[in-house]
């Protein structure tokens, strides 16, 4: 038995990993685990990173958005974003929202700035306080990258924006990062002390066909692949329809994908073979591993 390169499998081989072992691979590039090497950067995406980019320069705005569809990539977008902070003279506090709370967001905050665990129960306006003092001692602009903020309420919404507000002598005010689904641009069009603050609204949409073969091949190098060259014209063009350009969706259809074609002994993932993954990929409990240590 040979790799889909033409190389021989070794008798080791067999067990957990053989499939990316077939793949030339060292790990499964199309899990949903979020690894910002594996963001590839459409012009789309590009664009809106660099607009978030400029935006945490700029020392008189206040709030950005990021809104796109579920699976369209934000929270990776997002997770990129704060990773460039690391070592700047900006501090990012990253946190993904879900059902939380004004003070929950302060506790988090807090506990970021004075890199250990904090916690209180105490009154909004002390909390408040806390947080002040801990950025004053940090000194440096901080940058509140928010996760999944669809789930905010207005008044939660107006509470957190108020934090742009606070001033701390020879040090840009708090700048806030939005990402959500598209609710999120509604419900903060729907307050307008918000929605005024607003200076960058970035929109993420799905990958064309042409950047579907390209965010496959991107992926596929990344996890060890010499070229990412795997896909032809014709199962591009069909990955593109059943996925509708969602990455995440992509990503369900090529995992059965490298399945199928090592089953088959297949070099090159086929039209066929996207046409069976993405008919038996619309289960989405359905969806396997490469690999039995993801």
């Amino acid at each position: 038995m040979t790799t889909a390169s033409g190389s021989p499998v070794q008798s080791s081989d067999f067990g957990i990993g053989i499939v990316t072992e077939y793949w030339g691979i060292g790990e499964n590039p199309f899990s949903e685990r979020i690894d910002t090497r594996y963001l590839y950067l459409s012009d789309d995406r590009r664009t809106n990173l660099n607009r978030m980019r400029f935006f945490v320069r700029d020392g008189f705005s206040h709030v950005a958005l990021l809104t796109g569809d579920v699976g369209l990539g934000k929270t990776l977008l997002l997770r990129k974003m704060r990773q460039e902070m690391d070592g700047t003279d900006l501090f990012a506090v990253y946190v993904a929202i879900g059902n939380t709370t004004y003070r929950k967001i302060l506790n988090d905050s807090i506990s970021a700035l004075l890199a250990t665990p904090y916690f209180s129960e105490e009154a909004d306006d002390v909390l408040l306080h806390q947080f002040e003092r801990a950025y004053t001692e940090i000194g440096r602009r901080i940058v509140l990258v928010i996760d999944e903020a669809q789930g905010m309420n207005r008044d939660l919404l107006s509470a957190l924006v108020g934090l742009s507000n606070l001033g701390v002598d020879g040090i840009s005010p708090p700048c806030i990062i939005l990402g959500g689904t598209p609710t999120l641009l509604e419900t903060v069009q729907s307050v307008p002390e918000v929605a005024g603050r607003v200076s960058v609204y970035g929109v993420l949409t799905p990958l064309d066909a042409r950047e579907v073969a390209l965010y496959v091949a991107h992926r596929m190098k990344v996890a060890g692949h010499l070229t990412g060259d795997i896909i032809g014209a014709e199962a591009g063009a069909l990955l593109a329809e059943k996925s509708a350009g969602n990455p995440r969706r992509v990503n369900q259809v090529m995992r059965r994908a490298l399945l199928l074609a090592f089953g088959a002994k297949e070099s090159q993932i086929t039209r066929n073979i996207v046409a069976e993954a993405g008919d038996w990929a619309r289960l989405p409990e359905a969806v396997p591993h490469l690999d039995a240590r993801e």
